[in-house]
């Protein structure tokens, strides 16, 4: 495919193209690494950063290749630089006004950005953007399998020794106990929307999977969200629809129609399917539909909820240490005094975004939101593009609304294992403004041509 891309040394526009040996060994590389980051998002980080590494190779190698350009639209490219400064500065901010961990922030701030972004680089074709869709379809079988899996060995129901392959997705190895909260569910907050929009948009030749096989991926998603019974997926599960629907009215007429009739019937047996689960699944192990239900909200019961009575309380601190400074916030690594969540890190909590409020104050939060607003703007724009990747988009940007939802309850983009979940919807739309500046390009050499 040919793609306009950012030329780093001369600072201009100029063609290139995916070379052949190295985009497939660079490929190759990409994929591994997207599969053990899916699966395993808060362990293996040593193998994640031996991946890095190689992925890093891999990027210097594609560049050499396409006489240094790096694969980045120069809108992405000022949005990625603007970030970098910005985490740098309230980083130092945050220094000055006593935070204690700098390292770990500049990890968050600034490492992993410049890491994702060189993933970012390396999704420069149309096939590899298939492949990596691909991956997050069929990532959801393990997933779900090891789930189901983890919670029926909480119950004693699986095969003897089972119970340390199951442990071994866990946060802390084989040493960790066994929990009805599985680590890995955190990616279903990207997936489960990600999975319910490819059913609503994809149809016909354009599906990157057969659809008996994305119906079946959906379907173990969904019990295995049913089995870990998370509050905030539950709650992702109840907004999709409404999020797709807003999503794909951007669409052309046809597809807008088709996305939204294969919505409503994915939609009801779904319900169909989650109500013959609950009712199996109650008699193994001991819950009924009603139940869930109440316990769902209760977790919003801010009075008698131990877990919402903690969000309570970390609001209100939170909330005090903005009075006191409103403008700049006390800085990135700063937690606050009247609320410690955690030790070891003060600046983690789980209300994210007031948080993110407290520590960069009004000026920072509208900058770092102003990101997101851009993200789904222009994700917009790519839907009603009338493209090939218009279609992709709506899944992408579900998933990417999704674990925005998720954010608000807890701190899920803090790690590194989950920060794929911003930015592959940015390689989209990376692709598409260098599809769109190509074309735009070509038009006026064609013109150019004609006089």
């Amino acid at each position: 495919m040919i793609s306009e891309g950012l030329n780093v040394n001369r600072g201009k526009i100029g063609l290139q193209q995916q070379p052949g040996k190295v985009g497939w060994i660079s490929s190759s590389v990409l994929y591994a690494f997207l599969v053990i980051v899916i699966l395993f998002p808060a362990i293996l980080q040593s193998i994640k950063n031996g991946f890095l590494a190689l992925i890093g190779v891999c990027a210097f190698w594609v560049m050499f290749h396409l006489n240094w350009r790096l694969g980045l639209h120069k809108t992405v490219f000022f949005w990625w630089i603007f970030y970098l400064c910005l985490g740098l500065l309230f980083i130092f901010w945050g220094h000055i006004n006593g935070a204690v961990r700098v390292l770990p922030i500049i990890k968050l701030y600034v490492l992993y950005p410049i890491a994702y972004m060189v993933l970012v680089t390396l999704i420069r074709t149309h096939g590899s953007l298939v492949n990596v869709l691909r991956i997050l379809i069929f990532c959801t079988i393990p997933m779900s399998v090891l789930v189901i899996l983890q919670v029926l060995s909480v119950m004693g129901l699986t095969l003897p020794g089972f119970e340390y392959i199951v442990m071994a997705f866990s946060e802390n190895g084989l040493t960790n106990e066994l929990s009805y909260t599985p680590r890995v569910l955190s990616s279903l907050i990207f997936l489960l929307p990600f999975m319910v929009g490819c059913l609503a948009v994809y149809s016909g030749k354009n599906r990157p999977v057969p659809r008996a096989e994305l119906w079946f991926c959906t379907v173990l998603s969904l019990i295995a969200v049913m089995v870990g019974q998370r509050h905030v997926l539950l709650l992702i599960l109840f907004l999709t629809p409404f999020i797709l629907v807003a999503l794909a009215s951007f669409l052309r007429r046809k597809e807008r129609r088709n996305a939204i009739l294969s919505l409503v019937k994915a939609l009801f047996v779904m319900a169909a399917i989650a109500w013959v689960a609950a009712y199996s699944l109650g008699g193994i192990m001991g819950w009924e539909t009603h139940s869930l239900l109440r316990d769902f909200a209760e977790a919003f019961d801010f009075k008698h909820d131990e877990s919402a009575m903690i969000r309570a309380e970390q609001f209100s601190a939170l909330m005090e240490g903005v009075s006191e400074r409103p403008v700049f916030g006390a800085g990135l690594g700063v937690g606050s005094d009247k609320y410690i969540r955690d030790p070891e890190k003060p600046w983690n909590y789980e209300l994210r975004y007031v948080a993110l409020l407290f520590q960069t104050g009004i000026v920072g939060f509208i900058l770092y939101m102003s990101g997101v607003i851009w993200i789904l703007w222009t994700g917009v724009r790519v839907i009603a593009a009338r493209t090939t990747l218009s279609l992709h988009m709506v899944p992408m940007l579900a998933g990417f609304c999704g674990a925005l939802v998720a954010e608000a309850t807890n701190p899920y983009l803090n790690q590194f294992g989950h920060l794929w979940m911003l930015f592959f919807p940015v390689a989209v739309i990376n692709m598409w403004l260098l599809d769109r500046a190509q074309a735009k390009k070509q038009s006026i050499g064609n013109f150019h041509e004609c006089r």
